[in-house]
């Protein structure tokens, strides 16, 4: 059974929140997976939240989505099948999120679903680890957060959140370095130096460029009476004073004791070159090896090889004690730069990436990125038109960014501090001043008329009331003075004074019309006149009467 392991990397950078501000500076705990994909461009993504049916993510998703599902979503399903889903729905990365009770009060482990389960602490890659039966490698990026449930579960519906990623940062150095742990497995030996031999006849690598050492065995310190077990250990005199065990447990019929001396011979015979000494004789050698002792690399074996190629096999043992690291690795690794690798096809362009010459000469191409688009173009921080592609990931990002801002991050329905041409921010600025307009002057100017019209209102009110009163008054006074009078309808027998003609409106009175004869000096007048004239006038009196009178 192959493992696979996740493990707490060190490096800072993996993932960088870009938005919204108040994640911005966001750092969260993670656990990378062995099964993630190997990428050292900048890739930007959007945290789209799915559920699960059958082990699977619900949904279709975009290149640029990263699929962010929760612990409880995962439950007892395997986390590679999860995963693998959400690279099969078209997800650009895929990141799990432990429940959130992980961590019980003291920081230790409190696992709530099973798939959290096989999360476990592992010292040689300094944090965490997964087991999984799966060893293949997804094409996706791959992440396990270990303390962001409650805060992503608080945005899981807010404002988008936009993230940076990538497999880690990898160091640029003049001369590159690699590390390897040699183990009981010699199939992952075989894989490694494979990999390693299918460039390095095209690059000046050192013998100092690799540094080979020990892994999977146990060291103990033991007094010179005391027993090992002779089928899993081998003695080692460190000194006059300090005796050591190192044992190796294997899982197949050959002993662990057989295994440390073939790894003796191995480490031995390498060590014996010159530091300055090119690696291709070692990788003769290693290649002899394959040819003449096939899945049995035996002690005899291995030492007819090195008699072969004029060595003299050399089994002391001080060597494993020299380059044994005392820790265990459940799964095939190697180191560039002190960057953890664990899985093959990579190690070419991580090497080209790492080194400064080969990373400005070469004319080696990312293999998803469009011809012409080197990787010196990809990492000298220049936006370069050949390497503008969504495959090359718009040239490490350097195309789409200014500053802290990236194009995907405009209009996206949230403003965003760090763009100052954002759009949405114009929108929030305008509203802003469609605010203090209302407030400041439309409110004010509103209030202002407002009372103008309640005033005006008031005045009219009263005024009404005043004109309602007078006419009151006045129909009351009509009325007594219609009342004091006697209308007669007008006839050639009635007796009145003068003339009958209305000198009020100058004209003759005649048959049927209604008139009125005063009281005092029987003058006659239409009513109506009389009437109008009072109404008008208030004027009750004659008017021939006035007039002489007056006279």
């Amino acid at each position: 059974m192959v493992l696979i392991v996740i493990f707490i990397s060190i490096a800072q950078g993996l993932v960088t929140f870009l938005s919204p501000d108040v994640l911005r500076n966001l750092t969260l705990p993670y656990a990378v997976p062995f099964f993630t994909k190997v990428e050292f461009m900048q890739r930007y993504g959007k945290l789209i939240f799915a559920g699960t049916t059958d082990c699977k993510v619900d949904g279709k998703f975009k290149e640029n989505e990263v699929v962010v599902v929760f612990s409880k979503d995962i439950g007892d399903c395997y986390l590679y099948d999860v995963a693998q889903s959400a690279e099969m729905a078209g997800g650009g990365a895929f990141f799990a999120v432990v429940s959130e009770t992980f961590y019980d009060e003291d920081g230790n482990f409190n696992q709530e679903y099973e798939w959290e389960d096989e999360i476990d602490d592992y010292e040689l890659f300094e944090g965490y680890s997964y087991y999984s039966e799966e060893d293949k490698s997804l094409n996706i990026f791959c992440l396990v957060l270990l303390d962001g449930h409650s805060i992503l579960k608080k945005y899981e519906t807010q404002p988008p959140i936009w993230i940076q990623y990538s497999y880690n940062y990898l160091s640029r150095t003049k001369s590159t370095d690699f590390k390897f742990g040699l183990t009981e497995d010699f199939k992952n030996i075989d894989i490694f130096f494979s990999e390693l031999e299918g460039f390095a006849y095209s690059f000046e690598i050192y013998i100092y460029n690799l540094d080979l050492f020990l892994i999977n065995a146990y060291s103990t310190e033991i007094s010179s009476e005391e027993e090992i077990n002779d089928e899993q250990c081998v003695k080692v005199n460190v000194n006059s004073y300090k005796i050591v065990s190192i044992c190796l447990y294997t899982y197949d019929d050959s002993t662990g004791y057989e295994k440390l001396m073939v790894i003796t011979l191995v480490l031995n015979y390498y060590y014996s070159f010159s530091s300055t000494d090119y690696i291709y004789d070692f990788l003769n050698f290693l290649n002899s090896l394959k040819i003449s002792c096939y899945n049995k690399y035996t002690i005899s074996c291995i030492s007819d090889v090195l008699v072969e190629y004029g060595a003299v096999p050399n089994l002391d043992t001080y060597i494993l004690y020299q380059h044994n690291i005392d820790k265990n690795s459940p799964h095939y690794f190697y180191k560039i730069n002190n960057v953890f690798i664990y899985t093959t096809g990579v190690m070419e362009s991580t090497y080209i990436i790492a080194n400064t010459y080969e990373a400005k000469h070469s004319n080696f191409y990312i293999d998803e990125c469009d011809d012409g688009c080197s990787y010196i173009d990809l990492f000298d921080s220049i936006c370069t038109d050949k390497c503008n592609t969504s495959k090359c990931s718009y040239d490490n990002l350097n195309c789409i960014q200014n500053n802290e801002c990236f194009t995907f991050m405009l209009g996206d329905g949230y403003c965003n501090s760090v763009c100052s041409e954002d759009p949405d921010c114009k929108t929030n600025d305008s509203d802003d001043n469609d605010y203090f307009l209302i407030v400041v002057i439309v409110i004010p100017i509103f209030a202002g008329l407002l009372i103008i019209i309640i005033a005006l209102f008031i005045i009219y009110i009263l005024y009404s009331k005043k004109k309602n009163e007078k006419s009151n008054k006045d129909n009351k006074s009509k009325k007594k003075f219609l009342s004091s009078i006697k209308k007669i309808t007008f006839n050639e027998n009635l007796s009145y004074k003068g003339e009958a003609l209305c000198t009020i409106d100058l004209k003759a009175i005649v048959a049927g019309e209604s008139v009125v004869i005063m009281d005092n000096c029987c003058h006659i007048y239409h009513f109506e006149c009389v009437s109008k004239r009072y109404e008008i006038d208030n004027i009750l009196e004659c008017l021939l009467c006035h007039q002489e009178s007056s006279n």
